[in-house]
């Protein structure tokens, strides 16, 4: 997906959340990871975010091979927890922003559905 993909949805396509998901050097983890936020995200109207900083493990590499429809955002350096997010949230369409670690592994059917019924 690119970096324009929310410049051209329309109301209905809005997502109601956008799921960003900070990644530094953690590849084997980031799999598995993104892999649940990705069914996760199939359950509410959700749009997912990943945001390479800067890592040296292939991670980038593996998001853009594994999951064309991840909106990859390269950042040009280590920006840290916050401005990494922050990269994120300046590439987010959704109403509400949901920050997920790579580390997280969040069960399908719990936690962001039943979140989504306060937001």
């Amino acid at each position: 997906m690119t970096d324009t993909a929310a410049e051209t949805r329309t109301p209905q396509d809005q997502p109601e959340a956008s799921l960003i998901m900070l990644s530094f050097n953690t590849a084997p983890l980031l799999r598995q990871s993104l892999a649940r936020l990705i069914e996760v995200a199939r359950e509410i109207k959700a749009e997912v975010i990943v945001v390479d900083n800067a890592s040296h493990d292939g991670s980038a590499a593996l998001v853009e091979a594994e999951f064309p429809d991840v909106q990859l955002v390269r950042a040009p350096h280590n920006l840290g927890f916050a401005g990494g997010n922050n990269l994120g949230a300046r590439h987010a369409s959704g109403e509400f922003l949901v920050l997920v670690n790579s580390d997280a592994f969040i069960q399908p059917g719990r936690g962001l559905p039943c979140c989504s019924v306060f937001l």
